[in-house]
């Protein structure tokens, strides 16, 4: 197998993520599954003789030398094994991973994942722009993954720094992942001249003389032929003059003038960027030495230092100072560039759901030892909580969150209340900065509705957990999560099979009826309200003939220390024997603009009601039994106006009261009753009464 080498020198500074096996830097391959071929990439700069295999064997008996990056032919899975050999010393690191070979030949990215795909290393010259597909994520240099999302990136067009820095490339919908190397080069815009003068400078004091047969003179000095180095105070000017050690009248006299020593500036700009020029004299150029044979090269008035946004970068560079082409010293020069946001906080939350019933508990987790700064926005009030929201519906569009503020640590903790009022819209974004970055802005949203449910029984979805995308579709759970709250609306989407049995209510609730859908009873099924309140409108309630003979003469509403309004409804119930449709004790009963028909064959009542307030206005009921009564009233405060009573049987009235007052005023009754009595009327009540009849008519 030929490896072909692709690099010849790497910066000084690396954070290795990959591995970092008993003292061997594996800068790459690293762990896991790649889309493209890897390139070795070792650390060296501890020294030593590097040696590798690829098939599993131990590298120091068959194995290939490492004398730079390479790229490693294989697919499938690969096994690297590398031994450093340093005297007698040796020392072993291994890594391990997958290449599942993807051009990305059928996506709009194809033609930049070919920039690197077949070699494994990407050039890249400073100052020009490199653009990562916005539908790739990238994350630069090693250590801990940042991904951003893909956007045009660049380095100074002066940043002398000859680089190679890691890459990872993600596709989130494709689920794949590269890695290469991107190598960066400097533009060579300096100069090259250099002035032949007979003498060097060393630690910008010493000056050490080269040129034979040559007298010399410093400042206003002696002509002196040179026995060693003369050391000179460099923070004022000198003139180094030499001519022919033959000293004669008219000989040419060269000189040289060394100007004081400079001052470095290093200004670091807030985009991260290091710039580097000279203060004092104007002769004065910089260099910085070349990484592949150690020597000062080109001239720059200025340079700088830069990476990529993205990465970051650290070390120390030698910087060479030349006056007037020649080299008078150098001077060592850290840098540290941190171009590389921090990770997007995690926000997790206690409800797995766009919506929840109630205060929604979150923690938001930053990176380490980075600000974390988090903004709420205040909550959003749903005018129309029965449509099915998602997070990305436009009337969100309006809820902002960029209060942001700093955390006292990397993460935080929050809750977010619900509403007393309504169901609300949150919106919480959260971003981790560093001193000079700040992180991609992690979102979270979630609508806190305690207040509607829905039921749906054609929802394909069994467990519905009551929201308007996922309505209950079994009632007997739907009254369970609704006894759990104080004040709620029920919203039904489909007829309600009640189960044939009796179903306790223990809360508040309005019902609010979306198309003509009806509430079936079966033989046992009944309603029973405690200590609660529910309201009705424009809801049907059936309980058909043959729903099954019943051993119980239970009513379909029961009601307990409780209240029931019923607002523009339909009732049509059929019982076997005897049946009531409400039933109620301690309790207020509220009937408006309804339309009943309740019949049996022995007995049949649409209320009865003991110590209760109520109140039945401008409805239409019907009765039919043997024996009827459509109003029975034991106590309490009642009102009855404006109703059509229409009853039929052996023996009935239209009301009856006892111990009981009551206004009845404004009623039309239509009797259809065999046994009528000497002083028959529909309306009855007696003696512990007190009842105030008015203007109550006769159909007939």
């Amino acid at each position: 197998m030929s490896l072909k080498k692709v690099i010849s020198c790497f910066s000084s500074f690396f954070v290795f993520m990959s591995a970092i096996h008993a003292g061997i830097n594996i800068i790459s391959p690293a762990e896991g599954t790649w889309s493209n071929r890897q390139m070795l990439v070792i650390d060296t700069e501890d020294g030593g003789d590097f040696f590798y295999s690829l098939n599993g064997e131990d590298p120091a008996v068959s194995g290939f030398a490492y004398d730079g990056p390479a790229l490693i032919e294989l697919d499938g899975d690969v096994r690297v094994r590398i031994v450093r050999a340093d005297g007698n010393k040796r020392t072993y690191g291994e890594v391990s991973y997958t290449v599942v070979p993807d051009n990305a030949f059928a996506r709009g990215y194809s033609s930049f994942i070919t920039k690197f795909f077949d070699s494994g290393i990407l050039n890249y010259s400073a100052g020009s722009v490199l653009s990562v597909p916005k539908e790739l994520q990238f994350s630069l240099g090693s250590g801990t993954e940042s991904f951003i999302e893909g956007c045009d990136i660049s380095i100074d067009g002066d940043c002398v720094l000859s680089r190679n820095i890691p890459c990872e490339l993600y596709d989130s919908a494709a689920e794949k992942k590269w890695r290469f190397i991107i190598r960066t080069y400097p533009q060579y815009t300096g100069v090259y001249s250099r002035r032949d003068v007979p003498f060097s400078i060393t630690d910008w004091n010493t000056v050490s003389f080269t040129g034979k047969n040559l007298i010399f003179k410093i400042d206003g000095g002696y002509w002196f032929y040179p026995q060693g180095d003369v050391t000179l105070d460099r923070t004022e000017s000198h003139m180094i003059s030499w001519q022919s050690v033959a000293y004669e009248q008219g000989n040419p006299v060269e000189f040289f003038v060394l100007p004081p020593q400079p001052e470095l500036v290093k200004i670091q700009e807030g985009s991260g960027k290091i710039s580097l020029s000279l203060s004092g004299d104007e002769s004065y150029r910089i260099s910085i030495m070349d990484g592949g044979d150690d020597e000062f090269r080109e001239l720059f008035d200025a340079v700088s230092l830069d990476t990529f946004y993205g990465d970051r970068t650290e070390g120390t560079i030698e910087v060479g100072i030349f006056s007037n082409s020649v080299y008078q010293g150098k001077i060592p020069v850290s840098y540290r560039i941190d171009k590389r946001p921090p990770s997007s906080p995690v926000i997790t939350s206690d409800t797995d759901s766009f919506y929840s019933r109630g205060n929604v508990r979150l923690s938001v987790e930053g990176e380490s030892e980075y600000e974390l700064y988090v903004a709420v926005s205040e909550p959003f009030e749903i005018e129309n909580p029965s449509e099915i929201y998602t997070v990305g519906n436009s009337i969100f569009d309006a809820v902002h969150a960029d209060d942001f503020r700093l955390q006292k640590s990397c993460s935080a903790v929050l809750e977010l209340p619900q509403s007393e009022r309504s169901a609300v819209f949150y919106r919480v974004r959260a971003y981790s900065r560093n001193d000079d970055n700040s992180g991609r802005i992690s979102e979270f949203s979630v609508i806190i509705d305690p207040y509607n449910y829905f039921y749906d029984e054609t929802n394909s979805v069994s467990s519905g957990t009551g929201t308007a995308e996922n309505p209950f579709t079994d009632f007997s759970a739907c009254i369970s999560a609704l006894n759990g709250r104080r004040n709620s609306k029920l919203w039904i989407l489909s007829n309600v099979s009640l189960p044939d049995s009796r179903i306790s209510v223990l809360s508040n609730f309005e019902v609010e009826n979306r198309g003509n859908n009806k509430f079936i009873f079966g033989a046992n099924s009944s309603l029973v309200l405690k200590s609660s309140g529910v309201s009705f409108s424009h809801t049907e309630f059936l309980r058909a003939a043959d729903s099954g003979l019943s051993q119980n003469s239970q009513p379909l509403i029961k009601l307990e220390n409780s209240v029931l309004t019923m607002e523009n409804c339909i009732v049509s119930a059929a019982f076997e024997r005897s049946g009531t449709f409400i039933d109620a004790f301690s309790s207020v009963v509220n009937v408006r603009g309804c339309l009943a028909a309740v019949n049996a064959d022995y007995y049949s009542s649409f209320l009865s009601a003991v110590n209760s307030k109520v109140r039945i206005e401008n409805s239409n009921i019907n009765v039919t039994a043997s024996t009827t009564v459509a109003v029975s009233i034991n106590g309490g405060e009642n009102r009855i106006e404006g109703n059509h009573f229409n009853i039929t049987g052996t023996m009935g009235r239209a009301a009856e009261f006892f111990a009981a007052d009551a206004d009845v005023i404004g009623n039309v009754w239509s009797a259809d009753i065999e046994r009528k009595s000497d002083g028959y009327s529909v309306f009855y009540a007696d003696r512990k009464s007190a009842v105030t009849f008015r203007d109550n008519t006769d159909a007939d």
